[in-house]
C-alpha cells in the first residue's frame, strides 16, 4: 500500500501515527533558502504566470527569507491585484 500525505505542521500529528513501523519513510522538505527562491521556486514561476518579465528576484527573494511558498505567493497576488 502506498500513503501519500502532507501536512504544514507535522508537530501537530498524532504521535500514534508516525511510530516506528507504521511508515517505511517520512520525508521532511524544509523552507527554500534565498537562492532557491530567486532561481527556481514560487518567485519565477508566479511572475511567469502574471505575464511580468522584467522583475529583479534576489531582492525579493532576500526579504522573503522567512516565508513559505504559499505565503509569499498570497502576498504577491494581494501586491499586484
Amino acid at each position: 500500500m502506498l500513503v501519500i500525505g502532507s501536512t504544514n505542521r507535522p508537530d501537530s500529528l498524532d504521535p500514534a501515527l508516525r511510530r516506528a513501523g507504521r511508515f517505511d519513510k517520512e520525508i521532511c522538505l524544509g523552507i527554500p533558502d534565498e537562492k532557491a527562491r530567486a532561481r527556481s521556486g514560487i518567485l519565477p514561476t508566479f511572475f511567469l504566470h502574471q505575464n511580468v518579465y522584467d522583475v529583479d528576484l534576489h531582492p525579493l527573494s532576500f526579504i522573503t527569507t522567512i516565508f513559505h511558498e504559499t505565503i509569499i505567493s498570497k502576498g504577491l497576488r494581494t501586491f499586484l491585484d
